[in-house]
């Protein structure tokens, strides 16, 4: 189970947009779907969760080429995203169908429209390159809130 701290959520929320770096969360996400990719879903029968970890990431991608903000947490706002494929949208749709009623670790057979997706967007950024311009980071901001709440907890 997550806590929350209002505190400290407001805080670090109003430096997200001084602070994150689309650049390095691309770099991060593209690192996490071609691992993911590779390890689970180049194969006929697929872990179901792997699925989402690697449309949760590219989505992600998605979010931050077009919004250069943070991507959100909510899978349905970063689905919202490639709604305009019908295809996509409807596997998408069934896999959450199925995940609502699977087993932890439940395997099923590769989802050829989401396949196609994730290749392609693999291959989109195969040899992708930051366009975003880098931000210079005041990590005494960062510092000062990781010292209000040692104190607020103290």
């Amino acid at each position: 189970m997550y806590v929350s701290d209002e505190c400290f959520t407001k805080q670090a929320q109003a430096l997200m947009p001084v602070i994150a770096s689309s650049e390095k969360a691309i770099y991060h996400y593209l690192h996490m779907a071609k691992g993911n990719y590779r390890e689970y879903l180049k194969k006929e029968v697929i872990p179901l969760k792997k699925y989402f970890y690697v449309l949760r990431t590219l989505l992600a991608i998605m979010w931050l080429e077009k919004y250069d903000t943070p991507a959100p947490i909510e899978f349905e706002k970063l689905r919202e995203l490639v709604a305009h494929n019908t295809d996509l949208d409807d596997a998408i749709t069934l896999l959450l169908a199925r995940k609502r009623v699977s087993l932890e670790k439940e395997f099923i057979p590769a989802e050829p429209a989401i396949n196609a997706f994730i290749e392609s967007e693999l291959a989109r950024h195969e040899s992708y390159r930051a366009k975003y311009q880098a931000r210079d980071v005041d990590v005494e901001v960062l510092n000062q809130l990781f010292r209000d709440v040692l104190d607020k907890y103290s």
